[in-house]
């Protein structure tokens, strides 16, 4: 008696099954595992499914929507095993798409799995994707987790509003061969995730293979297939037909476009049509201002670098000088010896001339101050003879000329 018993319990659980149907809204999500490693929740985008079945067969429309940036809707097939709550569904056919900055969809098959806690339903699984105009394009894969609900972001379509019945027609027809193709889940691949920072793909827009599942908007790829005849979902005045989640809704945050880093446009080449940099001259000290400046020699050069030094002429009788550049300081109240007081002077294309001043700083115990200037351009050594007192100061000019002997 106890065994009959069994046997019925076992017989009525299964013909429970075999009568389950899926008819309703399903509300979730999808995402790529590998872009979720690298963006996390920014990563995951909202799925939304309604459908119904008689028995085997199952006809509906999915949303796929993130924010604005991305929504597109699709029709679908399936088909239903009850004796292992298996439901694979399939969207065969692009029916309206919205993506920032255009390009193409993706259309996903989902190998899901039904379960029941309570008095929640849940459909979960897998998805792979390919590209809407071209199915020879990946367009990756990834898990997806749906929850039964009452209401649907988007406007309900009519067999959720008057759900057909074997009687009153409309069941969904699983065409020969059909239910074996969606059935078979392929074999998982072995995939490589990306490397940190790399973009990883996700669902929607479809773009080339290394891209990621599901209509989720990319770059425009060149379009090479047939064009999808699109049709707006309906309208009515309770419900948006654009992909606005209803308050209370929890919604993930869209994954980060990269961004894309942009490429600098090259720079025209410098010309010579350009202006000259010039150097600011700074304002000329009071020993300069209040002393002449006698202008003692001017040399042209085309050498850039002068090594410019100066020592006692004659005795060494105490001899003080300051060195200024352009009427930059570069030596303060230096002894003359037979050991140089050594400086460097540049010249350029920009600021050829330059000014060399000597000042006495003390005239010694042999008036005035006398000293010896050598300078070394290049290959080029002039020697200057220089003399200042406390009325005058000593100035030699040095010019850059690119012509000039070396």
């Amino acid at each position: 008696m106890v065994r009959i018993l069994s046997f019925l319990l076992a017989v009525s659980t299964f013909l429970q099954i075999q009568a389950q149907e899926l008819n309703g809204i399903w509300r979730g999500s999808f995402y790529n595992k590998y872009e979720y490693l690298i963006y996390r929740e920014a990563a995951i985008y909202r799925y939304e499914v309604q459908l119904y079945n008689i028995g085997k067969g199952v006809k509906g429309v999915t949303y796929s929507y993130q924010d604005t940036r991305f929504y597109g809707k699709a029709s679908m097939i399936g088909v239903w095993s009850g004796p292992s709550s298996n439901l694979t569904i399939k969207e065969n056919s692009m029916e309206d798409l919205k993506i920032a900055g255009g390009g193409d969809g993706c259309l996903m098959t989902c190998y899901l799995t039904y379960r029941k806690e309570g008095n929640r339903e849940f459909l979960e699984g897998t998805y792979t994707s390919v590209n809407m105009k071209n199915d020879t394009i990946p367009c990756g894969s990834g898990v997806v987790r749906l929850e039964k609900v009452t209401t649907s972001d988007f406007e309900e379509e009519d067999f959720i509003k008057n759900p057909p019945t074997a009687k009153t027609g409309g069941k969904p027809q699983v065409k020969p061969g059909q239910g074996e193709f969606l059935i078979k889940k392929p074999a998982p691949k072995t995939t490589t995730p990306p490397k940190t920072g790399t973009t990883a793909t996700v669902k929607k827009p479809a773009t080339p293979p290394a891209k990621s599942p599901v209509k989720k908007p990319v770059t425009p790829a060149p379009s090479t297939a047939k064009k999808t005849t699109t049709t707006p979902p309906k309208t009515t005045t309770t419900k948006p037909a654009t992909p606005q989640p209803k308050p209370g809704t929890v919604v993930s945050k869209p994954a980060p476009t990269p961004t894309p880093v942009p490429t600098p446009k090259p720079q025209p080449a410098a010309t010579n049509t350009e202006p000259k940099k010039i150097a600011v001259k700074p304002p000329a000290p009071a020993v300069l201002k209040n002393r002449t400046n006698e202008l003692v020699e001017t040399i042209s050069t085309s050498a850039k670098v002068l090594e410019i030094s100066f020592y006692d002429n004659g005795e060494i009788d105490g001899d003080t000088i300051s060195v200024y550049n352009n009427n930059r300081l570069l030596v303060s109240r230096k002894g003359l010896s037979t050991e140089p007081i050594t400086v460097r002077v540049q010249l350029n294309e920009e600021d050829p001339d330059q000014e060399v001043i000597m000042v006495a700083e003390n005239l010694g115990s042999i008036p005035p101050n006398t000293a010896l200037m050598i300078v070394q351009a290049g290959s080029q050594r002039f020697t200057v003879r220089l003399s200042s007192t406390e009325q005058k100061n000593a100035l030699v000019r040095f010019r850059y000329d690119p012509n000039a002997l070396k």
